[in-house]
């Protein structure tokens, strides 16, 4: 990622993995930069909500083909 620090991604999904209303922040576009910037990403590029984006749809789609309820996502 762009923001110079490498740990910003392990603790961008570290965190979505431990805190469900920080996941349904990220989900949230209106929300996703605050969310961001919780874990120290101050300034995310376009590219960098667009990949987040894309990966949290992609999720999505994995976890509709396990049968997991979207809540949990």
């Amino acid at each position: 990622m762009e923001t110079g620090n490498p740990d910003d991604f392990h603790k961008l999904i570290g965190r979505a993995m431990d805190d469900t209303a920080f996941r349904g922040m990220l989900l949230d576009p209106d929300q996703r930069s605050q969310a961001l910037r919780q874990v120290g990403i101050e300034n995310p590029t376009k590219e960098q909500l667009s990949a987040i984006a894309s990966a949290l749809d992609a999720i999505g789609r994995a976890a509709d083909t396990f049968g997991v309820m979207k809540a949990a996502m």
